[in-house]
């Protein structure tokens, strides 16, 4: 079987079939479900390849103000919750996340836009 993660890698995974919000995990395990690679993650879950990310991936995305202040709020609070939880890769993610939208809402600033 060909496998695209490695056991240790830091990913972003996507639950329910990859329909929902992205967070961050880390690869424990892998092995091979229907003929295709799964992954076995630090957060619990399993996954299948198409439902991961490298954690280095960036995907383009326009919000709103509001939108924005919501997710810079979640995030900040999910990084303490990390922080406290000794998790260094959540905690990392979290603070990454709320950078990137930092940097983006300035972006909209100076575009003049929402």
């Amino acid at each position: 079987m060909n496998y695209q993660y490695e056991v240790g890698q830091e990913v972003v995974w996507r639950g329910g079939w990859g329909s929902r919000a992205p967070l961050p995990a880390k690869i424990v395990g892998r092995g091979e479900k229907n003929d295709q690679a799964v992954y076995d993650l630090d957060n619990g879950h399993w996954a299948y390849e198409h439902q991961l990310e490298s954690m280095n991936s960036k995907i383009p995305v326009l919000l709103t103000k509001q939108q924005i202040d919501y997710i810079m709020s979640h995030a900040h609070n999910m990084e303490l919750k990390a922080l406290d939880a000794n998790r260094a890769v959540s905690h990392q993610f979290y603070v990454e996340l709320g950078q990137a939208l930092f940097d983006a809402e300035a972006a909209n600033k100076e575009r003049g836009a929402a």
